[in-house]
């Protein structure tokens, strides 16, 4: 069969000369060729496998073992094969079983199904190991048995079995690794490299954010805005590390963030949100503290947006093609256009810059120093109430200045941030934020 199959393709267009001859450079006995079995031998594969054979060497012999071509040759040459199976007397190790030759799937019957010499070999049930103890077992060390391995299980998939965090069932995120074991790389899920500056902390004669609130040691562990009452649309990591928060300069952390994609048809619909870390410099990163956000969501056209717990919230004017390469929109200048009127504060200095609005204490989407429900009196709640000099420090919304400290009178008090994002000389003024 081998001889056959390895003069088969090259003879196709040549005459029974040819297989004749290949037959014989691959060791047929000159005797046991004659040009007649040739010939009805390439009358039987042109009639049933010539798009199989043209195809690929496996199809050709599949369809020579199926057709019956192997089995006529074989008893056109002499040589007994009294099972039919396509495989003759020498060569098949049981010709009075089809079910038994070389090629034939070993089975746990105490029988050498294959032909090999060796009995129950290679057959039975598929166990893997499973090393790093997530249910699913590494394909490529799979063992074959007809009875239970210890310490083996029977689930495979598991394309990293050093990793308990990628098999079938895992979470695809942009990390170049394929999570879900798929075959696909990061396909459910964008990267984005989003820069944004908060009015409140912005010091334009450096061109940075103030990290105030990180070296008190005020900024927390986990993020802020599930507390706040907001929903993110799927879980995703919520914590990060005090070794995040202790870096310092440029990258060191301002605050918690919320980044969120919006559908390109209706800007109103959030499809994906999730929590970020944005630093001194604006970068808004992924709680690594480094690496670029990654939002699970399918590439596609997605408007931005960034939300803070007491900042105007801000929005692309126009949708973002992102994907799992990089996309960097940077809304630190008025550059970038972004959603709705006057949707930021442009800072003049040394550093001019495009800033959120600061002062949205109560976090209604507004900003207002006077009247109902206005922010400047919960700044006033905060320090005491009926002594306006107080200071109260910690982790607060009516710290509009982001400095550790609650003021409402006195320098950098946070009571005047909130009369300048309305308007400085017209305190009844309202600010709306621009998200839809």
């Amino acid at each position: 069969l081998e001889a056959i199959g390895t003069c088969t393709l090259p003879c196709l267009s040549e005459g029974a000369g040819c297989l004749s001859a290949c037959l014989q450079d691959q060791g047929v006995p000159l005797g046991a060729v004659c040009l007649s079995c040739v010939e009805d031998y390439q009358n039987c594969y042109f009639t049933n496998c010539l798009a199989a054979c043209v195809n690929s060497t496996e199809a050709c012999l599949e369809c020579q073992l199926q057709s019956g071509c192997f089995a006529t040759f074989a008893s056109c040459l002499g040589m007994v094969d009294a099972d039919g199976d396509g495989w003759w007397a020498g060569s098949d190790c049981d010709d009075s079983d089809p079910a038994i030759h070389p090629g034939a799937t070993e089975l746990c019957n105490g029988i050498d199904d294959d032909c090999d010499g060796t009995v129950d070999d290679n057959a039975g049930t598929a166990y893997y190991p499973d090393l790093d103890g997530d249910g699913f077992g590494a394909d490529d060390a799979l063992v074959r048995s007809c009875t239970p391995v210890p310490g083996l299980i029977t689930q495979g998939g598991d394309c990293n079995d050093s990793d308990a965090a990628v098999n079938p069932l895992g979470t695809e995120t942009c990390n170049g690794l394929d999570d879900d074991c798929d075959g696909t790389v990061d396909e459910d899920c964008v990267l984005l490299d989003l820069k944004v500056f908060l009015d409140g902390p912005y010091n334009a004669s450096t061109g940075l954010m103030n990290d105030g609130l990180r070296a008190l040691g005020q900024v927390p562990t986990t993020e802020p805005y599930t507390g706040l009452g907001y929903s993110y649309t799927a879980a995703s990591a919520t914590t990060t590390s005090p070794v995040v928060l202790a870096a310092t300069g440029p990258d060191a952390i301002v605050d918690w963030v919320v980044v969120e994609l919006r559908a390109s048809t209706d800007p109103a619909i959030v499809v994906a949100s999730r929590c970020a870390l944005l630093q001194r410099d604006g970068d808004v990163v992924d709680l690594d503290g480094i690496n670029a956000l990654s939002i699970a969501s399918a590439p596609g056209d997605w408007y931005v947006a960034l939300r803070h717990r007491n900042h105007l919230g801000v929005m692309t004017a126009v949708p973002f093609l992102l994907t799992n390469t990089i996309t960097t929109i940077d809304l630190r200048t008025a550059a970038e256009a972004c959603f709705g009127p006057d949707p930021w504060r442009l800072v003049s200095g040394a550093f001019p810059a495009a800033t959120l609005w600061t002062g949205d204490v109560n976090g209604d989407a507004s900003i207002r120093y006077t009247g109902p429900q206005n922010d400047r009196d919960q700044v006033l709640i905060t320090v005491g109430g009926s002594v306006p000099t107080n200071t109260v420090t910690g982790y607060l919304p009516s710290d509009v200045n982001l400095d550790g400290s609650v003021k409402y009178t006195g320098p950098q008090n946070d009571r005047d941030p909130i009369l300048q994002s309305v308007g400085g000389s017209v305190p009844t003024q309202v600010r709306n934020s621009s998200l839809p």
